[in-house]
């Protein structure tokens, strides 16, 4: 009997740890469309913050804009350059603003950047001191 019950058991527990089934990828897949492509972004510290971007492809003629923000999430500037597909592969480099800088205090300094309103990436990095 308690062997009946033990195999009972058992097959309970096998049987409830079966993968879920997960259809086929269908053939008829939507077409991925082509983004701006950013191959490496890195800030460079210096005497004022600098993000620079290395842009791969563009799809289109669009603004690249980087919006800068302090640690406590409150923005600081925002500057853009007009990329082209025929200008790229190029780097880029934003500068946080010389204004910007006299609200430094401690934390993170973030950028978020975006391509024709679409997001690209953020990027932070300890506030300089």
């Amino acid at each position: 009997m308690r062997t009946v019950a033990l195999a009972v058991g058992l097959l309970l527990t096998v049987a409830a740890c079966r993968p879920l089934y997960l259809p086929p990828v269908p053939a008829d897949l939507p077409a991925i469309e082509d983004r701006l492509r950013v191959v490496r972004g890195e800030f460079l510290v210096a005497a004022r913050p600098a993000l620079q971007l290395s842009v791969e492809s563009a799809p289109e003629e669009g603004w690249l804009v980087v919006q800068w923000f302090a640690p406590a999430g409150d923005p600081l500037a925002s500057e853009s350059v007009r990329i082209r597909p025929d200008d790229v592969p190029r780097d880029v480099t934003f500068e946080l603003p010389e204004d910007a800088m006299s609200d430094r205090v401690n934390g993170r300094l973030r950028a978020v950047v975006t391509f024709n309103e679409s997001f690209v990436g953020q990027w932070d990095t300890d506030w300089p001191q």
